[in-house]
């Protein structure tokens, strides 16, 4: 409960980063498309009006081709910032459970009695890590 709105912050980026993985095949399957039509390469007809419709033409389509380009560039770029992001948050609120962990445990440890230093400092370095790592 204290971690929850910790991990709800982190889950966004993850959200962001999903939807930019699940974008990029259709971002490729319209830049495939793209590349194999054969009429954004060339212009083939002889009258000067269509020759300028047709150019017009051509360079709207190889601007729709640039910004496929530019958008799985961007994609990708937005994907990777926030899964960093998002592994980052992650570890940190492990860091915070672990931390919180080993407080109980040292809590735990003062109040119970015939505890020595030896098993005072075992419950402290080993206990809280295993038990973190049982978690995961």
């Amino acid at each position: 409960m204290a971690f929850g709105w910790d991990y709800g912050v982190a889950g966004f980026p993850a959200l962001v980063a999903t939807l930019c993985m699940f974008s990029q095949p259709l971002v490729a399957s319209e830049l495939i498309r793209f590349v194999a039509d054969k009429s954004t390469m060339t212009i083939g007809c002889t009258s000067l009006l269509l020759i300028v419709c047709q150019s017009v033409d051509l360079i709207l389509r190889w601007l729709d081709g640039i910004g496929l380009v530019v958008l799985a560039f961007l994609l990708q770029t937005t994907a990777g910032i926030c899964e960093t992001n998002f592994f980052f948050s992650v570890e940190r609120v492990g860091m915070h459970i672990a931390n919180s962990l080993t407080c109980l445990v040292y809590r735990k440890s003062l109040r119970l009695p015939g505890v020595n230093s030896g098993n005072a400092s075992n419950l402290l370095t080993v206990d809280p890590r295993v038990r973190f790592d049982d978690l995961l």
